[in-house]
């Protein structure tokens, strides 16, 4: 090994030192006051925008913990009707998933931030269509943007409702739409 290899690793695992540090005070802001400060935004937003939106907190996975801003399930005003033996069973409503506000913890630390497009189930929409905000450091977060963000989450999610849903070739059975 030369001496040129030998001062680009040691150079390397400094590199690697201070990335895990980061990462490190990157979970403990989540844990000290960022994981509080979305929740509380989030709270403001709620009670003082007539929706019904929830927050929900998935924190099965520490350092991987999720805070959504979200309509939750609706009924999509969409039913299908079925028969059975020529007798007409009870219509079963079509579920529309409301879109969210997402912030996220990723792996190294960093806090994605994404919007989840509604969907109505085998219906219109894909479970997966998200519109990625960013990927910022804990400390970019602040309640300003927060409420920046949510800003944004509405204007999409009115877009959204607003767009023409073709739904053609759709059929029941296990309904699917066609595009």
């Amino acid at each position: 090994m030369t001496n040129d290899h030998f001062k680009q690793l040691i150079s390397l695992s400094e590199d690697l030192k201070s990335i895990y540090a980061e990462i490190e005070d990157y979970r403990q802001a989540w844990d000290q006051y960022l994981k509080a400060l979305i929740k509380k935004t989030f709270r403001i937003i709620q009670k003082n925008i007539d929706l019904n939106l929830k927050i929900i907190e998935i924190s099965e996975i520490r350092n991987l913990e999720t805070i959504r801003l979200t309509f939750g399930y609706l009924n999509s005003g969409l039913f299908v009707e079925k028969k059975k033996h020529n007798q007409s069973l009870p219509p079963m409503v079509l579920v529309k998933k409301g879109g969210y506000l997402s912030y996220s913890q990723t792996a190294n630390g960093k806090i994605s931030v994404f919007i989840h497009y509604p969907y109505i189930e085998d219906i219109y929409g894909a479970p997966d269509n998200i519109l990625e905000i960013g990927l910022l450091s804990p400390g970019d977060i602040t309640k300003n943007l927060i409420f920046i963000h949510a800003e944004q989450f509405l204007d999409e999610i009115v877009k959204w409702e607003k767009e023409e849903k073709k739904l053609i070739g759709f059929h029941t059975g296990r309904v699917r739409a066609g595009t």
